[in-house]
Parts: C-alpha cells; sequence; structure tokens
C-alpha cells in the first residue's frame, strides 16, 4: 500500500527545466545564441547541483565564459524567476497532503533551495536536495536519502520525475514510479497504483 509520495521538483511543481528556460532568458538578454549559453551553463552544472561550488563562483565563472560582465546577483535573480510553479501539480501536493506522507527530491541550487524552503516546508514532510546529498539523480543514494527520512520501504512510496533516467532509477531500487507529462496522466497513473485524493 502506498504511504508516501515523492515529487521531483523542476519540470513536475514548475514549468519546464529550471537550468532551459534560465537559458534561453540570458540568450534573449545578451543576444548571445542559446546554444552557446547552454554550453557555459553546463560546464560547471554538475558542481553546482552537487555543492562544490557555491552561486557566485558558478555565476561568475558563467559570465566570464560568456564574455560578459559579472552579476551574480542578477543572474541569481533571473535564475530564481526561472522556476515558474506548476498550478496543477501544486494542488495536487495540497489534496494529497491529508492522506500522505509527501517528500520534495530533487537536483537543486545551494540558493535556490534556501529561497524556496520555507514554503517547501510547509508543503513536504521530507525535503531532499542534490546540493546537500553530495550527488544527483539518478544515483541511488538520492532515493535511499528520501526513504530514509520518510521512514518508509521502497515499496511504500510513489515517485514522480519528468526524467525518464530518475523514473528508471526508482523503479530498479523498487519504487513504484511514474513519469510526469501532463497533470491527468499524473492523476491517472496515481490512481493506478492506488492513490486516492488526487
Amino acid at each position: 500500500m502506498i504511504r508516501a509520495v515523492i515529487f521531483d521538483f523542476g519540470g513536475v511543481l514548475t514549468k519546464g527545466q529550471l537550468a532551459a528556460v534560465f537559458c534561453r532568458a540570458v540568450a534573449r538578454k545578451t543576444g548571445i545564441p542559446a546554444a552557446r549559453v547552454r554550453r557555459a551553463f553546463k560546464a560547471q552544472n554538475g558542481s553546482y547541483l552537487t555543492g562544490r561550488v557555491s552561486g557566485k563562483v558558478f555565476f561568475d565563472t558563467f559570465a566570464d565564459t560568456l564574455g560578459v560582465r559579472r552579476d551574480a546577483r542578477g543572474f541569481f535573480a533571473l535564475f530564481e524567476r526561472s522556476a515558474v510553479p506548476r498550478p496543477t501539480t501544486l494542488r495536487m501536493v495540497r489534496r494529497l497532503r491529508p492522506r500522505y506522507k509527501l517528500a520534495l527530491l530533487s537536483d537543486n541550487y545551494r540558493e535556490l533551495v534556501q529561497a524556496i524552503r520555507p514554503a517547501m516546508k510547509k508543503r513536504f514532510d521530507v525535503l531532499v536536495f542534490s546540493n546537500e546529498v553530495g550527488v544527483t539523480k539518478p544515483h541511488p543514494l538520492m532515493f535511499r536519502t528520501a526513504l530514509r527520512a520518510l521512514g518508509l520501504q521502497a515499496r511504500d512510496c510513489v515517485f514522480i520525475d519528468d526524467k525518464q533516467e530518475n523514473v528508471r532509477a526508482a523503479r530498479q531500487l523498487g519504487i513504484p514510479a511514474i513519469r510526469f507529462t501532463r497533470a491527468d496522466k499524473l492523476k491517472s497513473g496515481l490512481a493506478k497504483v492506488g492513490v486516492r485524493g488526487v
């Protein structure tokens, strides 16, 4: 029986992938080709996601790579605005809260985590972020950290993510998992594994 629902953040609780939305915004603002912006972002993305570099170091390096003025604060403000909430899934979270334990399992960045943590603590029982664990999904440690914090077995939870490789990794650990594409499909997918009240 499912006792907990584990949600991804970017692409499930927000519209689109945060990094992709940010890179498009930077490309529009600077006139630099989007492909070049994405390459500059990707260069240190793994280190930022796993907490090995700070936001200032990340965004200063990003600016230097692109040949634009360093403005870590300005870049971060744009980055934060790129996390546009998805109301349909946030409503699901609200409806599920009285019946199930809820966890947020997210590849995320130190400064963005600091910004969203207060609101997420009101919605979720457990928060697991890659920058604090030191690895990103699909590494098993991310999933095991969430299970341990929930105090539940893999079979007692269902995991939702928009990336197939993360869904596959969860299933390999015995966690029922649903790939998010649309809210209506998520609702039916949750019903199939016995989750009620969505």
